[in-house]
């Protein structure tokens, strides 16, 4: 039996406009595609934003890779999306950029959508070409309740009408449940871990965050909390990769506490930049207030980095793993002493690494994914 043509249509994709967005999209298609699948890739990035770049008209990029697959991105100014009539016209121009795709390249076997808006995308596209399509959720906002109800209702369409839905975590396919009456089998995110391996941490001990500044991240407990080590006389060091719009605040907080000359903001980082701190990191420390997943703890236990993360959700997947440490009571004075026990008791970056791949290595999750395409076809 042939392997069957897969169709990527996601939600969130590196663009002109954010190289980073959805770049862990990017790396999973990657990897099946080195497994020897045909993956192409469609996305519509229409953002009234790129007016402010000089940008008016539409351009397009297609790029070839192994297995004969191509990724088109195409990148342009439309109306909001944060509008019914902006959605929707979004919706639309990326179907038909995919459609016209399928009609010079060929049709796929099988439509795969990234999140509830690839999946409003998927379902349009399927009802013409009478394709199966499934759907991967990642989208923390049904878990913080973060969503409009035109958002919901299109979210509604697209999961009832899918052939298959996947949830990124049990913490969030629950959710799916109890929000839209529907069962997602869990296939966690993967991280492809040949760019995350050991490194030699730093003499004195360095704590990593990554992730957007929004206050969603709970940032000024891990500020807090480096503050509480400083005061103990623990000559620790703050990484914080990602920015946003709480980066002034985190700044002002940080003067306030007088430990800004121990903290670095390195603003948004590529995966390979990510690897390399990470390599250098004693500890990462999680202070999210809810998480789909946490792919960051991924790609720190990969490196063989131990994890101190507040309880969350998503990360409940990680919490058997050697190097991982969930936080149940959020202070700074807490999670510093935890911080100092890691420190000294953590098992060696090789166990860390070890035991995340036993259970998470990219060969097992594409095997989980390869699975749901047979099952379709």
């Amino acid at each position: 039996m042939s392997k069957p043509r897969i169709l990527v249509i996601p939600g969130w994709y590196p663009s002109t406009l954010e190289p980073l967005n959805g770049d862990f999209i990017e790396h999973q298609v990657s990897i099946i595609r080195r497994a020897g699948y045909a993956l192409d890739v469609v996305f519509y990035d229409g953002n009234i934003r790129y007016l402010s770049k000089g940008q008016i008209s539409q351009c397009s990029r297609v790029s070839a890779y192994e297995q004969r697959s191509k990724d088109l991105v195409i990148s342009g100014p439309t109306w909001p999306k944060n509008s019914v009539f902006g959605l929707h016209l979004w919706i639309k121009k990326f179907a038909s950029h995919a459609i016209e795709f399928g009609a010079t390249y060929g049709k796929p076997d099988i439509i795969h959508a990234h999140t509830y808006l690839g999946g409003a995308v998927a379902k349009r596209i399927a009802e013409l070409w009478d394709k199966p399509y499934v759907i991967t959720e990642h989208y923390t906002g049904w878990m913080t309740g973060n969503y409009r109800k035109s958002h919901h209702r299109l979210a509604k369409a697209a999961f009832t009408n899918a052939d298959k839905i996947t949830a990124v975590s049990k913490s969030l396919g629950d959710c799916l449940s109890r929000e839209f009456a529907i069962q997602a089998e869990m296939v966690p995110n993967f991280i492809d871990e040949s760019h995350f391996t050991l490194g030699t941490p730093h003499k004195e001990p360095i704590i990593t965050c990554v992730g957007d500044l929004i206050k969603r991240k709970n940032w000024p407990l891990a500020i807090e909390t480096v503050a509480q080590l400083r005061r103990q006389g623990v000559p620790c060091h703050l990484h914080m990769i990602g920015s946003g719009p709480e980066q002034p605040i985190l700044e002002r907080l940080c003067h306030r506490l007088g430990i800004i000359a121990s903290v670095k903001f390195h603003g948004e980082l590529s995966k390979v930049e990510v690897a390399k701190q990470l390599q250098k990191s004693s500890i990462l420390l999680h202070t999210s207030h809810i998480e789909s997943y946490g792919i960051v703890i991924a790609e720190a236990l990969a490196t063989g980095v131990p994890c101190v993360v507040v309880q969350n959700g998503g990360s409940a997947e990680f919490q058997d793993l050697k190097g991982f440490t969930e936080v149940t009571k959020p202070q700074p004075s807490i999670i510093a002493k935890i911080i100092q026990r890691v420190t000294h008791q953590s098992p060696t970056p090789q166990e860390i690494r070890d035991d995340y791949l036993k259970r998470f290595s990219s060969d097992k999750m594409v095997e989980r994914i390869l699975n749901i395409y047979a099952s379709m076809t």
